[in-house]
């Protein structure tokens, strides 16, 4: 394994479950989140499973909506053998009654998260992986538990541990420490991974990693548009501090609406966080983007230590603004709530009072 503690010893035989279950079918629907992590977790199994029979299907958010679990059952129903797996995604509250319809349907659901649980998952899906039912956390991420899941479908272990160094420097897992190529990488899926809207996705991802020449022009291009958001951050945001926990954190607070364009690289989240790179520093430290129908929220190691970790705080909120929050979720390092409109400046100033 890549990474190797008592964690994952505990997750093995959940892993060599999966792996068996997905021996067993005959075709299979895989839906995964559009960022890195989702994405190199779904192409290590795609690429171990050619050329059995497998729809691959790409989530812009992290809830699996009623209409997406309609079709999956519409395309699956007279297969004697079908499986659907979730990965980096669904397992918040707002997903519940998609899996609820997977499961009424009988078709087995495998789910791979490494998303704090918000609901009792176990009684939904056929088999649910999670570093949190086992006493570990999200710098497990989804992505490398996929890749280590294809390595026991057959994909190579140079390849399986490509895709998971990706993975892990997508949602910067403390479990590995980036090369610079990996960091490109990473950047370079999470730019198809917001533009992309065609069929076949995770072939065209594969085809990208592969052309050095197609490579090069997305990552030059990711990179000035991450550069330009960095450099203009300055401008529209301001400096707070709140005591937490008898200590100080430092809160910077981004209007996002005024430097990122709505269905373009950067996405929200990761303008958030571009930004919260440039400020982070070695005390508590958090970064909100707020735009007019969302807020995204980043917490350093130090914050997440002392309690004010991103999920903490959309959990806190979701509970005192529930009527303002349509959907919330994350894990300490990364969160969002989708929100009410206009109900950004009433739910910033709800988390400055958090204590």
């Amino acid at each position: 394994m890549f990474i190797q503690d008592p964690i994952t010893e505990k997750m093995k035989p959940i892993m060599a479950q999966i792996a068996d279950e997905i021996k067993k079918s005959s075709k299979i629907i895989i839906r995964y989140h559009n960022d890195a992590d989702g994405i190199t977790g779904a192409l290590a199994i795609y690429l171990a499973l050619k050329p059995k029979r497998i729809l691959n299907y790409q989530n812009r958010g992290v809830t699996y909506e009623p209409s997406d679990a309609l079709s999956d059952i519409r395309n699956l129903q007279y297969e004697e053998a079908p499986l659907i797996i979730l990965t980096d995604f669904s397992t918040n509250s707002e997903s519940r009654e998609a899996r609820q319809l997977i499961k009424k349907s009988g078709i087995p659901l495998i789910i791979i998260d490494h998303h704090p649980i918000e609901e009792q998952i176990k009684k939904e899906a056929d088999i649910y992986l999670s570093p949190w039912e086992i006493g570990g956390d999200s710098f497990y991420t989804a992505g490398w538990m996929c890749c280590e899941i294809a390595k026991l479908l057959g994909l190579n272990t140079e390849k399986a541990e490509e895709l998971s160094k990706i993975a892990l420097t997508g949602d910067k897992s403390i479990h590995y420490d980036p090369e610079e190529k990996d960091k490109e990488k990473s950047i370079v899926l999470d730019y198809i991974g917001i533009y992309s809207k065609f069929p076949n996705t995770l072939e065209f991802y594969e085809s990208v990693l592969n052309d050095r020449i197609l490579f090069t022009s997305i990552s030059s291009q990711a990179m000035e548009k991450l550069e330009e958001i960095a450099r203009v951050a300055d401008k529209f945001s301001s400096i707070k501090k709140i005591n937490f926990s008898n200590r100080e954190i430092k809160i910077v607070i981004l209007q996002l609406d005024k430097i990122v364009k709505t269905f373009s690289f950067p996405s929200k989240s990761k303008a958030t966080g571009a930004v919260f790179d440039k400020y982070n520093e070695d005390t508590p430290f958090v970064l909100i983007g707020y735009g007019q129908k969302l807020i995204t929220i980043r917490s350093n190691l130090q914050a997440q230590e002392i309690g004010f970790g991103s999920d903490i705080i959309v959990k806190k909120i979701k509970e005192n603004l529930s009527d303002l929050i349509l959907s919330g979720g994350g894990h300490p390092g990364a969160s969002a709530m989708k929100i009410q409109s206009n109900s950004a400046k009433i739910i910033v100033n709800e988390i400055l009072k958090l204590s």
